[in-house]
Protein backbone atom coordinates (compact mmCIF):
# COMPACT_ATOMS: atom_id res chain seq x y z
CA UNK A 1 0.00 0.00 0.00
CA UNK A 2 1.67 3.28 -1.12
CA UNK A 3 -0.14 5.65 1.31
CA UNK A 4 -1.10 3.61 4.74
CA UNK A 5 -3.62 5.59 6.73
CA UNK A 6 -6.55 4.95 8.07
CA UNK A 7 -8.70 4.99 5.26
CA UNK A 8 -6.56 2.52 3.02
CA UNK A 9 -6.50 0.24 5.69
CA UNK A 10 -9.85 -0.08 6.34
CA UNK A 11 -11.10 -0.07 2.63
CA UNK A 12 -8.42 -2.83 2.36
CA UNK A 13 -9.52 -4.93 5.41
CA UNK A 14 -13.15 -4.23 4.08
CA UNK A 15 -12.64 -5.38 0.70
CA UNK A 16 -10.57 -8.58 2.41
CA UNK A 17 -13.98 -9.65 4.39
CA UNK A 18 -16.23 -9.28 1.16
CA UNK A 19 -14.09 -11.29 -0.70
CA UNK A 20 -14.36 -14.09 1.22
CA UNK A 21 -10.32 -13.73 2.98
CA UNK A 22 -11.23 -13.62 6.56
CA UNK A 23 -8.10 -14.52 7.66
CA UNK A 24 -6.29 -11.93 5.79
CA UNK A 25 -8.59 -9.63 7.18
CA UNK A 26 -7.98 -10.34 10.50
CA UNK A 27 -4.09 -10.25 9.57
CA UNK A 28 -4.27 -6.89 8.11
CA UNK A 29 -6.74 -5.41 11.41
CA UNK A 30 -3.99 -6.88 13.74
CA UNK A 31 -0.94 -4.79 11.40
CA UNK A 32 -3.18 -1.67 11.60
CA UNK A 33 -3.37 -2.62 15.74
CA UNK A 34 0.18 -2.50 15.87
CA UNK A 35 0.97 1.00 14.09
CA UNK A 36 -1.59 2.28 16.58
CA UNK A 37 -3.85 3.13 13.47
CA UNK A 38 -7.93 3.44 14.54
CA UNK A 39 -10.45 1.28 13.04
CA UNK A 40 -13.55 2.94 11.72
CA UNK A 41 -16.47 1.19 12.73
CA UNK A 42 -16.99 -0.21 9.66
CA UNK A 43 -13.74 -1.95 9.45
CA UNK A 44 -14.77 -3.08 13.28
CA UNK A 45 -17.49 -4.55 11.34
CA UNK A 46 -15.94 -6.27 8.80
CA UNK A 47 -13.22 -8.15 11.31
CA UNK A 48 -16.69 -9.48 13.64
CA UNK A 49 -18.00 -10.78 10.10
CA UNK A 50 -14.52 -12.48 9.82
CA UNK A 51 -14.46 -14.08 13.25
CA UNK A 52 -17.79 -14.94 12.60
CA UNK A 53 -17.03 -16.93 9.08
CA UNK A 54 -13.92 -18.20 10.95
CA UNK A 55 -15.82 -19.50 13.85
CA UNK A 56 -13.05 -18.04 16.13
CA UNK A 57 -14.34 -17.30 19.75
CA UNK A 58 -10.81 -16.75 20.05
CA UNK A 59 -10.94 -14.10 17.35
CA UNK A 60 -14.08 -11.94 18.62
CA UNK A 61 -12.18 -11.61 22.48
CA UNK A 62 -8.75 -10.49 20.68
CA UNK A 63 -11.04 -7.75 18.13
CA UNK A 64 -12.26 -6.53 21.30
CA UNK A 65 -9.41 -6.58 22.81
CA UNK A 66 -7.58 -4.75 20.54
CA UNK A 67 -10.73 -2.04 20.11
CA UNK A 68 -10.66 -1.85 23.95
CA UNK A 69 -6.95 -0.95 24.36
CA UNK A 70 -6.78 1.63 21.58
CA UNK A 71 -10.04 3.23 22.60
CA UNK A 72 -8.44 3.84 25.94
CA UNK A 73 -11.82 1.98 27.80
CA UNK A 74 -10.47 -0.32 30.33
CA UNK A 75 -10.84 -4.11 29.82
CA UNK A 76 -14.01 -5.54 31.39
CA UNK A 77 -12.10 -8.77 32.65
Amino acid sequence: MPRRDGGSWNAIISASSRAGHPAEAFSLFADMNSLGIRPKDVTLASVLACCVLLSALTCVVHSGYMVISQRGASSPM
